[in-house]
């Protein structure tokens, strides 16, 4: 199965969804959903693309994406993405 930027893949035993954000290489860069509530637990995790293609089922269905709340895990992205510059500009 070949992986695509910014798709949705059902992960082992059908738990969760991860969605794939970035292909770098040999890394994936995914942010997580659960499956039951839609509700976002990860956001910029990483694993291997070999890994990610071991451990996915399929694509998640319309329906199943349909389910997942990708506004909250934007605003989570952004909220830690705001939290690293300000960090940064506190060292300088």
């Amino acid at each position: 199965m070949s992986i695509t930027i910014g798709k949705f893949y059902v992960w082992t035993k059908g738990v969760f969804v991860r969605q794939v954000m970035s292909i770098n290489g040999n890394d994936i860069i995914y942010r997580d959903f659960s499956l039951e509530d839609g509700e976002s637990f990860s956001v910029g995790s990483v694993c291997s693309l070999n890994y990610f293609k071991k451990n996915i089922v399929r694509e998640a269905t319309q329906e199943e994406i349909q389910k997942l709340d990708t506004e909250q895990a934007s605003i989570k992205l952004t909220n830690i993405t705001n939290n690293i510059f300000m960090l940064f500009d506190k060292q300088l």
